[in-house]
């Protein structure tokens, strides 16, 4: 039977397609139908399936974005039966699913005895990198190439895709030997990065090796955000100390090299092993061994999870600021969305979106209120008079947001 890893790796593959993303998006026995189609269950398995997508969701690892109007729906927290996956559709990957579904592609692949001797392998000879720089096509004038020239100029070797990738390569398949051979990924978190599906990609392939290996693998840099933010978008480096790009390029590169320098490599010589898995790999043709695969979800799991659980008693201190990060988080999501679902749609979410936002400030913050709705309210009729609308609300929310946290500071 299908097991949860194996349900979220199909969640995650479905999601990267654009020609079958709807299968999520609509209704629940598309869902069903593609796990049949990719020979994960059978016709006679729907109860079976219930009971696993619930078990995701139980581990917030999946989650859906609508309920079926009717008489009863289950809650969400009980034992899932086919009525109670019937009742919802819109499934999703959250940030916890997409890295156990990175991390079971690492276990299952074949060739990972391969991986494994291509790390414990001297960079001279395996062709690899000190360091994967994981980034957002915007940061990359202002961050990752000068971040890049910086180590150079140290003596590390970093992989940036514009220097090693010419006219008619494959993206992806160089991008995940690149992922594979490097010792450390640098990540570039930012407002950019978190909304590409490319550096989250990349983010999910480091996570999943660093949790497989059991040792440091993702060097954060923060760039125009803070920890609140990160602790919204990805709660598993919340507690990691990450370099930041507002104390300037060479501050970064030199924390860089610190780290690497202490996890034994040599600038410009000599390269020692940094990765190495911690349980030896399964052989080729196999299947991922499922009692290491449990556990590593577990840990995982427990990561995430303490940092929910963090966050949220932040958010009884701080009510506010939490309120508004998360409205600022979702009006983003709404805004990627819009790619896929489309403008209609779009315009549906932000209106729900706006009226939440007036009505909650209404009832619990009635000085700002007025603030917020703006001279003249409202927007006059046509799609970029609307959109014009949505950026100033956004604007506001932003703006109120920075300056709590600077009054905080």
């Amino acid at each position: 039977m299908l097991t949860v890893p194996e349900l979220l790796d199909l969640v995650v593959r479905l999601e990267d397609d654009p020609a079958r993303r709807d299968e999520l998006d609509g209704n629940s026995y598309s869902f069903f139908k593609a796990a049949i189609e990719a020979g994960l269950v059978r016709d006679d398995q729907r109860d079976g399936f219930a009971a696993l997508v619930g078990e995701a969701h139980h581990q917030r690892a999946l989650d859906f974005r609508r309920t079926h109007g009717g008489a009863i729906i289950p809650d969400p927290d009980e034992y899932w039966t086919v009525h109670a996956f019937e009742s919802r559709n819109g499934y999703f990957s959250t940030v916890t699913g997409q890295q156990i579904a990175a991390l079971y592609r690492e276990r299952r692949a074949a060739d990972a005895p391969a991986l494994s001797a291509q790390a414990e392998a001297p960079a001279e000879t395996s062709n690899g990198h000190d360091v994967f720089i994981c980034h957002a096509s915007e940061d990359k004038e202002t961050v990752a190439r000068p971040l890049e020239e910086a180590l150079r100029a140290r003596g590390w070797s970093a992989w940036l895709d514009e220097l090693e990738l010419t006219i008619g390569d494959s993206l992806s398949g160089n991008i995940e030997k690149a992922l594979a051979k490097s010792r450390f990924g640098v990540a570039i978190l930012s407002p950019a990065s978190f909304g590409k599906q490319w550096p989250q990609r990349e983010l999910q392939g480091l996570a999943a090796r660093e949790v497989a290996a059991g040792t440091k693998v993702i060097l954060p840099v923060w760039h125009e955000l803070d920890q609140q933010y990160i602790v919204q978008r990805a709660p598993i480096l919340a507690d990691r100390l990450g370099a930041r790009t507002s104390d300037g390029i060479p501050r970064v590169a030199d924390q860089i090299s610190r780290a690497l320098e202490r996890a034994g490599l040599e600038a410009a010589g000599r390269k020692r092993q940094v990765v190495q898995a911690v349980e030896q790999p399964d052989r080729p043709g196999e299947p991922p061994n499922s009692a290491k695969m449990n556990q590593l979800i577990r840990n995982l799991h427990q990561r995430n999870l303490g940092a929910r659980e963090e966050y949220e008693r932040s958010a009884q201190a701080n009510p506010l600021e939490r309120w508004l990060e998360s409205r600022i988080a979702e009006a983003e999501r709404h805004r990627r969305e819009r790619v896929v679902l489309g403008t209609a749609a779009w315009q549906k979410a932000m209106h729900d979106w706006e009226v939440h936002n007036v009505t909650k400030l209404a009832d619990d913050y009635p000085t700002v209120v007025e603030s917020y709705r703006g001279d003249p309210p409202g927007h006059p009729p046509g799609l970029e008079n609307e959109e014009a609308f949505y950026e100033r609300q956004l604007g506001w929310l932003r703006a109120t947001l920075q300056k709590l946290q600077e009054d905080a500071s």
